[in-house]
């Protein structure tokens, strides 16, 4: 795992933890005892930590200082075909969940269909990373579908819906739209977390998870699913990591372009391999 994957990461488990969702007892008592109020600094300590900030912002401001790149490459397109709406909430729910692990473009639309879900869907899926459609159709259809080869599922809102409050029905149009992404991505459920990916045998059983999107331990085990995409995710690091990385942008001061130099320059004394013909080619 690189230094950018274990930074988007840790942004996500913090996002996780901080709702409160998918953690063990143990986990719950970590985040309770950082809520705890901290004693009060003494002069000297107050001193001391201005020290390390300051020795910190040098540090990274002498290797270039803090680089970022957005997202980029076909999105997970999430449809709201119902003819009510009622999914868009929800919908946009789960897009800022994916915009908030960076790891592929997202975007919540609603689209009134004019043929069959099915095929509508599968045009919609030819420039996208994923479709996830919800739409109208019969209490005796699947709750969900799922087409992982054509990068494509349906939920079914009429199934999901029946005789639920409106809050209920935006928790399930989360929970089933995370779980038709990670079908469509090749998400499994991870050890000792309880999120979206775990098998469930109903619907009592949905509405009792406790979170609502896929845990990111689980989540960014797609990175070679949206790799294949062409799906560029989003990066922050040094400028000298994203050098030695290859996806700096051009430098924009003198630091920054002597590290540019440093890092692409031809070494003074290449290494040289002599062919050995008794090991053969």
């Amino acid at each position: 795992m690189n230094m950018n994957i274990g930074l988007m990461v840790a942004v996500a488990l913090s996002a996780f933890a901080a709702c409160g969702q998918g953690l063990t007892p143990a986990g719950k008592a970590r985040v309770q005892e950082k809520e705890k109020p901290t004693k009060e600094l003494t002069p000297e300590e107050i001193e001391q930590n201005r020290a390390r900030g300051a020795a910190f912002r040098k540090a990274i401001a002498d290797k270039g200082g803090w680089v970022s790149v957005s997202m980029a490459g076909p999105a997970i397109k999430l449809i709201d075909a119902t003819s009510k709406g009622w999914a868009m909430e929800g919908l946009e729910a789960v897009k800022a969940n994916l915009d908030r692990f960076g790891l592929c473009p997202s975007e919540a639309v609603r689209k009134s269909l004019a043929g069959d879900a099915i095929a509508e869907g599968r045009a919609a899926a030819k420039d996208a990373s994923g479709v996830v459609m919800i739409v109208d159709s019969t209490e005796d259809a699947p709750l969900m579908t799922a087409y992982p080869e054509e990068h494509l599922a349906l939920v079914n809102m009429t199934v999901l819906s029946k005789d639920v409050s409106s809050g209920v029905r935006q928790d399930r149009v989360e929970k089933l739209t995370w779980r038709a992404i990670g079908h469509l991505v090749g998400c499994g459920a991870p050890d000792g977390y309880t999120c979206v990916m775990k098998p469930l045998r109903n619907m009592a059983e949905l509405d009792a998870m406790p979170n609502k999107f896929i845990h990111p331990a689980s989540f960014f085990k797609a990175r070679p699913y949206f790799d294949m995409c062409g799906v560029t995710p989003a990066r922050k690091g040094t400028y000298e990591a994203a050098c030695q990385q290859g996806w700096a942008p051009a430098p924009t001061n003198d630091v920054q372009k002597a590290i540019w130099d440093k890092v692409h320059a031809v070494p003074a004394t290449p290494m040289k391999i002599e062919f050995d013909p008794k090991k053969g080619r």
